[in-house]
């Protein structure tokens, strides 16, 4: 209790300079706001260790010995035979056009190699194939990962469609991109939910639309600016980070009604 009590004078200092306190609240809070508007999801697996970890090392390590780990693969049917003068044609004007793509360091097709060789990458029969892509090694990986497997996608099908065949992708680069696509999605869907749930039980329990606004303001600013620490911090908006606005918004929400009432 004395705690609490040491609080009043600044709570009546704030009360009685309304427009100062607003002033100074919006100064605090409009960087980190700003901040938040620039987070990007990173799942890659560097994201995943703390600066200085030797298994980080260890892969930091092989990145700058053997290159990008974060491969493209596109595997798609070739009816005439993995390893025929056909076959051999399309896999090398596909791995051609991936070759020119920006951000693509080499690329591989399976039906050029020995049939020994070929394992994994041309299937047991022969009548499907796969070439491999893999990314530079960049710092802005990133933030152009997508634009890449965008790229390869048109390459591969303009080499495909008219075949009437279809390219399957995957690899690690897909599976980053796919993760970081579906962590953005769930911080939509889940914070949209909290939100609607939330506003429907505040309208019950507080009688007025303007009591829930006021209930809702300061937990929605506080997890915007949570975003922005986070984004200011340099730290990585993972698909375990994407439950954070939640979170924060569910523990300051029961704070907000408190004062209210």
């Amino acid at each position: 209790m004395n705690s609490l009590r040491a609080l009043y004078p600044a709570a009546e200092a704030i009360a009685r300079r309304p427009v100062a306190t607003l002033l100074l609240l919006a100064a605090a809070l409009t960087p980190l706001l700003v901040a938040s508007t620039g987070v990007r999801p990173d799942n890659s697996l560097a994201s995943w260790f703390v600066a200085g970890d030797p298994a980080l090392e260890r892969y930091e390590a092989f990145l700058g010995e053997y290159g990008s780990d974060e491969a493209i693969l596109v595997g798609f049917d070739v009816p005439e035979g993995a390893h025929s003068p056909e076959g051999i044609a399309l896999q090398r004007r596909i791995a051609a056009r991936l070759g020119e793509v920006d951000g693509v360091a080499r690329v591989m097709a399976g039906g050029e190699l020995p049939p020994p060789l070929a394992r994994g990458l041309v299937a047991a029969d022969g009548r499907a194939a796969a070439v491999v892509a893999w990314m530079d090694v960049r710092d802005d990986i990133g933030d152009v990962r997508g634009r890449i497997i965008e790229d390869v996608r048109k390459d591969v099908g303009a080499e495909l469609d008219p075949l009437g065949r279809t390219a399957h992708f995957a690899g690690n680069g897909v599976l980053y991109e796919g993760l970081n696509q579906q962590t953005m999605r769930d911080t939509g869907v889940f914070l949209s939910l909290a939100l609607v749930v939330m506003v429907v039980l505040l309208r019950i329990g507080l009688g007025s639309m303007r009591a829930v606004a006021f209930a809702l303001g300061a937990p929605l600013l506080a997890s915007m600016a949570a975003i922005g620490v986070l984004g200011l911090s340099g730290r990585p908006f993972t698909v375990v980070g994407s439950a954070l606005p939640t979170l924060v918004l569910v523990i300051a929400l029961p704070d907000a009604i408190h004062v209210l009432l």
